[in-house]
Parts: C-alpha cells; sequence; structure tokens
C-alpha cells in the first residue's frame, strides 16, 4: 500500500474533527446553547441563509456535478456511489432513532425559522451529509491542495450550519452529516477506482440524470422561498460549465 499524500491525511484529519465535534454536541447543554447560538446568526440576515442552505438539497448538490459528466464521468460515478452510502446511512438512522427538531421541542417564539416549518427525524441532517459527501469527492477525485480541501471542507460546514440558522436542525445533526458524508465520500471514491464507471453505458445515463435535475430548478424553491437566488449561480456554473468543457473538447487548435 503507498503512503497517504498530505491532503489525503489531511482528509482524514478533518474525519477525525468532525468525530471529535459530534462526540462532543453529546455533552450536556451543548447542543441546546449551540443551537440558539447559531439560530440568532438568521436574524436580518434571512436571504442569504436561505440561499446557502439550499447548497445543501440534494437536487442542487447533484446538479453541481453536470460539467463534469463530459470529460471526467468517474467523478460523477464517485459521487453517485458516495452518494448512495450517505443516503442508506441517514435515512436509516432518521428512521431509526426519529429524533424532534427543534420545532418539536422548543415553544415556536425560541426558533428563528425560515422557510418551511419541520419537526421530526432530526438527526442527522441530509442536506449536510449531501453537501459534506460532494465536496469530499470532489476534493478526493480533483487531487485537490489542501488548501482546496480546506475550502471545500468550508463550504460544507457553513452550508451545514445554515441548516441550524434557518431552524431546521440542531447542531449535533449538522455535525452528524457532515461526518456521514465526509467518511461516504471516502468509501465511494474508493469503490469507484475498484469498480470503474461504463462510459458507454453509464455516462449517457448520469448525463441524463444530471441534466433533468438541473430542468428541476423551474419553480423549485425546497421550501426556502427566499434562497431561490442561490439557484443561479448554481444553474450558470452548471451551463457555462458544460459550455466551457465541450469547447475546450473540441477546439480545433486542440
Amino acid at each position: 500500500m503507498s503512503p497517504l499524500r498530505l491532503e489525503q491525511r489531511l482528509y482524514l484529519a478533518l474525519v477525525g474533527l468532525f468525530a471529535l465535534l459530534l462526540l462532543i454536541s453529546f455533552l450536556p447543554g451543548v447542543n441546546l446553547a449551540g443551537f440558539r447560538l447559531i439560530n440568532g446568526w438568521g436574524t436580518g440576515f434571512e436571504q442569504p441563509w436561505a440561499g446557502i442552505n439550499l447548497l445543501g438539497d440534494t437536487l442542487v448538490t447533484v446538479t453541481l456535478f453536470l460539467p463534469f459528466i463530459w470529460r471526467r464521468p468517474e467523478v460523477v460515478w464517485a459521487a453517485v456511489l458516495s452518494a448512495l452510502l450517505a443516503t442508506v446511512v441517514v435515512h436509516g438512522l432518521k428512521s431509526w432513532l426519529a429524533w424532534p427538531r427543534p420545532l418539536g421541542v422548543l415553544p415556536s417564539e425560541e426558533v428563528h425559522l425560515i422557510g418551511h416549518a419541520l419537526y421530526a427525524q432530526s438527526f442527522p441532517s441530509g442536506h449536510s451529509a449531501s453537501i459534506a459527501t460532494a465536496a469530499g469527492v470532489l476534493a478526493l477525485s480533483l487531487r485537490m491542495p489542501w488548501w482546496g480541501g480546506l475550502l471545500v471542507a468550508g463550504v460544507a460546514v457553513v452550508a451545514g450550519l445554515a441548516r441550524t440558522v434557518v431552524g431546521a436542525h440542531w447542531p449535533q445533526d449538522v455535525a452528524a452529516g457532515v461526518f456521514i458524508g465526509w467518511v461516504a465520500a471516502w468509501v465511494g471514491v474508493r469503490l469507484a477506482d475498484r469498480w470503474p464507471v461504463n462510459r458507454r453505458f453509464g455516462q449517457p445515463l448520469m448525463a441524463l440524470l444530471l441534466l433533468g435535475c438541473l430542468a428541476q430548478f423551474y419553480g423549485f424553491d425546497g421550501g426556502y422561498p427566499e434562497g431561490r437566488w442561490m439557484l443561479v449561480p448554481v444553474a450558470l456554473w452548471a451551463v457555462l460549465g458544460s459550455a466551457w468543457v465541450l469547447w475546450r473538447a473540441n477546439r480545433p487548435w486542440r
């Protein structure tokens, strides 16, 4: 077995950090105090946080991979495998534990709510797992330098915290979701290396899936109409990124 690169060691160090934060959240009073602190960040900033929160919606997260399908289908395949793993774990725990969300425990006047109200199946946060999975796959599949890995991890953490800002999740749920997504990406990327995607059949099918996700942006708000602005940069990234990749692949002077 070849020694781990610096970026891989950093990735695993972040796994440890996310696990530690999750353990800390179980200490008496930490989860509730963290919720009250973070949930207050949204006062007066409802629209920005609603949009950041939408980054973790599966439809939005999946669409981010559209530019990669044309020349790097293995990246999308790794994301598919990683997402399947994360989804099984997240929804298995949600159904099994059925822990209440903040609105299911606290009086409504103590929760600064942005978007729609949710009451049940709090742990873990699916949005947090979704964006952390995507970030982890990009960091590993693209072999990002250490600062790139930290950058995408930071984006995932902020998007996850947005779930607490909008009043949908406890910080504990977010920590668990980010941990699950980050670990699922590590496993999924390795599975994708062992079982490569069939470019003849797999690539067109995944392309259709991604284009279908982009088409669903019309009229979509994920329960957060204040955050629809986030769909614009994501759609531009998907469309313009795809156009740039295809142009580079077919330019005559290549």
